[in-house]
């Protein structure tokens, strides 16, 4: 932007920087074509902020992972501040700048035309380097294999290479690159649970040692009476009526009991409850195949005595009643049973002196 536009207020959010170093706005500029073009598709801006806003909860844990609250903080006091600056500007009777307009976007040069190989009765020559459009279809460096071109290069090597594709210019950084390395170590570990559950593109889940809520995102304005839920003791599958478009579909991770199934619809956002069956456990996802959660992060529950086995329980009763009488200044179980037979010992052997007896 420019320097009268920066004068009046640079918008950014007052927070964040320890990962990806300071923040510098000049940066940001690089990607202002690929944000023009993303934001014309929109009938406003708002309609594109919405649609931002919708990817970073959908497919980063920004707005419900273990920084939602600090990250949600930083984007009021953002906005309350710019607000702020924006008032004061106007009540000053100052006019606002116009937006730095956008350069004309220069034309692509023309692809250069890609000759198909002419019909020879015999083999050409194997080359030492031949082109990528020597080999319909085929990649510069590679080899064949069982009548199939296979690229020599590794998975990795083509993804540092350009990740976007062949043909298409890698714009990512090494830290983008970094990040999206890291992204993907965790997403083989496991996401970390929020609320004990996870999200995914098509819903967001939460569980009990019990019963999970799976909220599943619908079609602007679906009702309840446009779906049909079927939930089978391993399966589940939401369609909406009319079209039979699918919704939710999949094998569920463990069995639930079908008859203590609940579901509710509002806000476009169909709500099911079920209820787990047999022994209590944990889920790592709500459909097989699903992202899944991290088990050994998950947050036990406070246990009630009426879940816990008999001798535990017993322990676990006996210790309350032990805090409750030290509370009081009162004698323990063990220790009223010892003042006990020791009471008992002393009056079967009356002929005992044990007055000068100092007892602990």
């Amino acid at each position: 932007p420019s320097d009268r536009v920066r004068g009046f207020a640079e918008l950014r959010l007052r927070g964040g920087g320890e990962e990806g170093g300071e923040y510098d706005s000049k940066d940001a500029e690089k990607y202002d074509q690929a944000l023009w073009e993303m934001m014309t598709q929109h009938p406003d801006e708002i309609h594109f902020l919405n649609t931002v806003f919708n990817f970073l909860q959908r497919r980063t844990p920004c707005f419900n992972g273990p920084k939602a609250l600090t990250n949600y903080k930083i984007l009021i006091e953002t906005l309350s501040h710019q607000r702020d600056v924006y008032e004061k500007h106007i009540s000053k009777g100052k006019t606002v700048p116009p937006p730095d307009p956008m350069p004309a976007k220069q034309a692509k040069p023309p692809a250069r035309p890609v000759t198909k190989p002419s019909a020879a009765p015999a083999p050409p020559p194997v080359q030492a380097a031949a082109p990528a459009a020597a080999v319909p279809g085929g990649k510069a460096g590679g080899k064949k294999d069982d009548g199939m071109v296979k690229d020599s290069a590794s998975e990795e090597e083509q993804e540092e290479a350009g990740g976007a594709g062949e043909g298409v210019m890698d714009v990512r950084t090494p830290l983008d690159k970094e990040r999206e390395r890291e992204m993907k170590k965790k997403a083989a570990l496991g996401q970390d649970p929020v609320n004990n559950g996870g999200t995914t593109d098509r819903y967001v889940w939460t569980q009990t040692l019990n019963d999970l809520n799976v909220d599943i995102f619908l079609p602007k304005g679906t009702r309840a009476r446009d779906l049909e839920v079927l939930v089978r003791k391993k399966s589940i599958k939401v369609s909406v009526k009319a079209t039979g478009k699918v919704v939710l579909e999949g094998e569920l991770e463990e069995e639930v009991l079908t008859d203590e199934t609940v579901w509710t619809v509002e806000d476009d956002v169909l709500t099911v409850t079920l209820h787990k069956s047999g022994d209590q456990n944990w889920w790592k996802c709500v459909v097989k195949g699903d992202p899944y959660i991290d088990l050994k992060k998950v947050e036990p529950e406070n246990s009630q005595l009426g879940d816990l086995e008999p001798d535990m329980r017993q322990t676990v009763e006996k210790m309350m009643f032990d805090q409750r009488q030290k509370a009081m200044g009162l004698p323990t179980l063990d220790e009223s049973k010892n003042k006990d037979l020791l009471n008992k010992f002393m009056s079967q052997h009356p002929e005992m002196d044990f007055s000068k007896c100092k007892f602990n």
